[in-house]
């Protein structure tokens, strides 16, 4: 964010464009309007908004699986993590955590052999490991098939409620939105001194990068309101997390465009 607003203020930037309505689109934009104030125009421009992005669908609990590759890469993504972190604590002590759908919520990452402490530890509230025979463990049923378990408190933010906040609050900075699809990202140059790629899946098309695939999962929410803790097995992709709309149970990883239902699945 800091090398955004200094950059900004250094060329005199006064129109920005933010391609991407998902949700680190509508951040990005958020943070653009807040920090560069009312002198620079910030555009969120998609051709697809709340309800219908994939950030909607998503179970967004705050836990780092996979940082990808080690060194500055790595280093980066933790210090996102911990940013994160910090900025949904901020959120969920505030009177918009009802409206912008922030729940901390605490549960277990089960795992059939033993494993190393993760870096996160001392980040998330609470953090301990425990046996599968102990009062916690048992309280959720976790079978003895699994050898080491940790227990923490993370937020869980309900996307269908964050998108919409993260939009009035855009608006409310005098944030302007256009709806239609982008050709290329260098049309945009023409019209704007900045063009910001926040566009997922869409950077496959509008930046030329074939190497953007999706991983497609599919989950279903059911009525369980006596689950009040998350469980999620070693391989991040079986889980249930508790949501104020309900119990959010998963998952599947498939490598696949589609965007219908798989009864299959």
């Amino acid at each position: 964010g800091k090398w955004v607003w200094l950059e900004a203020r250094r060329l005199c930037m006064e129109r920005v464009a933010v391609v991407g309505a998902g949700v680190v689109g509508l951040s990005t934009a958020l943070l653009l309007s807040e920090r560069l104030g009312p002198s620079v125009s910030v555009t969120v421009i998609a051709d697809r908004f709340s309800p219908f992005t994939n950030s909607d669908a998503s179970g967004a609990s705050l836990i780092p699986f996979n940082l990808g590759k080690e060194g500055e890469q790595e280093a980066q993504q933790r210090r996102w993590f911990v940013e994160t972190f910090q900025h949904l604590q901020d959120l969920n002590c505030s009177r918009d955590a009802r409206p912008a759908g922030i729940s901390l919520v605490g549960g277990a990452v089960a795992f059939k052999e033993e494993t190393p402490l993760p870096w996160w530890k001392d980040i998330v509230f609470g953090f301990r490991q425990v046996p599968w025979n102990s009062q916690e463990a048992r309280a959720l049923a976790i079978p003895p098939s699994y050898k080491s378990i940790w227990f923490f408190s993370t937020y869980i933010v309900l996307c269908k409620q964050y998108l919409p906040w993260l939009m009035a609050r855009f608006k409310e900075k005098g944030g302007r939105v256009e709806k239609r699809r982008v050709g290329k990202l260098a049309e945009l140059l023409k019209v704007y001194d900045a063009v910001i790629n926040c566009s997922g899946l869409g950077a496959r098309d509008l930046a030329g990068d074939s190497t953007v695939f999706p991983v497609r999962g599919e989950t279903v929410i059911v009525q369980a309101p006596w689950v009040k803790h998350f469980l999620i097995d070693e391989d991040g992709f079986r889980y249930m997390f508790p949501r104020a709309d309900g119990l959010q149970l998963g998952g599947t990883k498939e490598e696949s465009w589609s965007e219908e239902p798989d009864d299959k699945e």
